[in-house]
């Protein structure tokens, strides 16, 4: 029986003072398609840019800042990330003038436990056991 390899997700959170989110916006889709990019695509499959929801939350606080999370989907493993871990970061981490003092950064590397899908349905019966 073949093991599924495991997936490995690089994640990046910024929290982005309010005062820039245009400029920020705009910076982190490039940013994020250059790091998918390198090694011709054999690092990252692909780059997810996620904003989280506050909205609920801001109702009773006002917020001045907005959080990101990139994921970026490891094309193999431990070796990807290692690889961009050494080669790529330390130049993707150095500070952007326009953003100094205006973000906060963190970093974690995620590994995908389970994924639990709905079970398949038919047209005339529902769910298939």
């Amino acid at each position: 029986m073949e093991s599924k390899k495991e997936q490995l997700i690089y994640e990046v959170t910024v929290e982005v003072d309010n005062s820039i989110i245009n400029e920020f916006e705009n910076w982190i889709v490039e940013h994020v398609r250059e790091i998918v990019a390198l090694d011709d695509g054999n690092i990252f499959s692909k780059g997810v840019v996620n904003k989280l929801n506050t909205h609920l939350e801001s109702l009773e606080k006002p917020t001045t800042t907005s959080t990101y999370v990139m994921q970026y989907f490891a094309v193999n493993g431990e070796n990807s990330i290692t690889t961009y871990l050494q080669k790529y970061a330390p130049n993707f981490r150095k500070p952007v003038p326009a953003f100094v003092d205006k973000i906060k950064t963190s970093r974690r590397i995620l590994v995908e436990y389970k994924t639990i899908s709905n079970p398949p349905q038919t047209k005339n019966f529902g769910y298939v056991f």
